[in-house]
Order: C-alpha cells, then structure tokens, then sequence
C-alpha cells in the first residue's frame, strides 16, 4: 500500500467522522445506554497487512492530546502507549467532559501503530480503571478501545483526528490490536492538540 493510499484511508476516516452526529471522540455519551461495541460492529482496515507498514516486533509509540468544543463545552483527551520489542504495552489515556463532568482514566494494554515519514495510526485498546462522575457504560474494569491519527506537522497537513472510546469485549480489544478496526463513527479531526505515531 502506498503511502498516497494510506492517506486517503485517514482522509476518508476523517471525513467519515464530520459527516457524524453530534457524537465527539472526547467522551462516551453519558446520557445514552451503553451500547458494547462487538465484532460485528466493527470492520477490519487492512492497514496493517501493508508491507513495510509497521516495524515488526516494536519498540512502536502513540501519544498525543486533543480538544474538542461539542455542545458550547470543552472536551480533552489525552493518551500514551509504549510497545517495547517484547510486545510488552504501557501506558495510560484520559477523557475530561466539561460538559457532563465527568473524568475516564484508564489503562492501555494494547497497542498497533502503523506509521509513513508523515503520517500514522495508532489502534490501542484498554481498560477502564478510574470513573470521576456519571459515565453510564464506564465502570472500571470496562474494556474499551479507541483510535487516533497522525496527519503530519504544519499548516498544510489535515488535522490530526480521533475516534471515540467504545465500550466493548477482552476478544475485541486483541482484534482491534492485531489487525486495526473502525470505531464507532469513524475518526473526528481534532480542533487542538497533536497526535504522534511512531512504528
């Protein structure tokens, strides 16, 4: 896969994201039932089965922090992941909805990062380990699992963009890990903030 088709993929993510409701990647929707995001619900990308996509047995990094204005209020996200060579994953991401004032901290435990010289993407999954407020679907211990993507520096690149976190299985979040999946609406540019993937 070329680096030009990859880009069009992220594109189309983020496109695929704004053409959404009014849904953002910085919070769940606490007013709604959670709905567990199952393998059905989610479609395999393929990014990962491109050659030279990712550098096979690690060390792979994502980090980044991102703001959202949904709903007149700010929402912040903000994550780190670390794959050493092992196969070893640390790391930890956070969710502050000023809306609903609620703060998600979890756990990652998984991590794919696929990555060209200015652009990547990161599928990680974890688990839930602190709820600060009233985030139906959001106990600790919840699996769950999230994108983001890496657009590159400077003005001429598209935003950097994200999916939700969804709530889901053990089983989904090893797929989602293994083999990329799309989340939820698909990835939302992000307003503020960066995003960095390195395979």
């Amino acid at each position: 896969m070329s680096s030009r088709s990859l880009m069009l993929i992220v594109c189309a993510l983020s496109a695929a994201g704004c053409a959404a409701s009014e849904r953002s990647p910085t919070a769940p929707n606490a007013f709604a039932p959670a709905v567990l995001a199952s393998e059905s619900d989610l479609e395999p990308l393929g990014l990962g089965d491109a050659p030279g996509a990712r550098a096979p047995g690690g060390p792979q990094s994502a980090t980044g922090h991102g703001n959202l204005t949904v709903g007149g209020a700010l929402r912040t996200f903000s994550f780190s992941a670390i794959r050493q060579k092992d196969g070893e994953v640390a790391g930890e991401f956070q969710l502050k909805n000023r809306a609903s004032d609620v703060v998600i901290h979890g756990e990652l435990t998984c991590l794919l990062a696929i990555a060209r010289p200015t652009q990547g993407a990161a599928f990680m999954g974890g688990v839930v380990t602190r709820v600060d407020g009233d985030a139906p679907g959001f106990a600790p211990g919840t699996p769950v699992v999230f994108s983001a993507f890496d657009n590159g520096e400077g003005a001429d690149n598209f935003p950097d963009a994200m999916t939700l976190v969804e709530a889901t299985t053990p089983q989904v979040v090893a797929r989602h890990c293994a083999v990329g999946l799309r989340v939820g609406g698909g990835a939302v540019p992000i307003e503020d903030g960066n995003i960095q993937v390195r395979p």
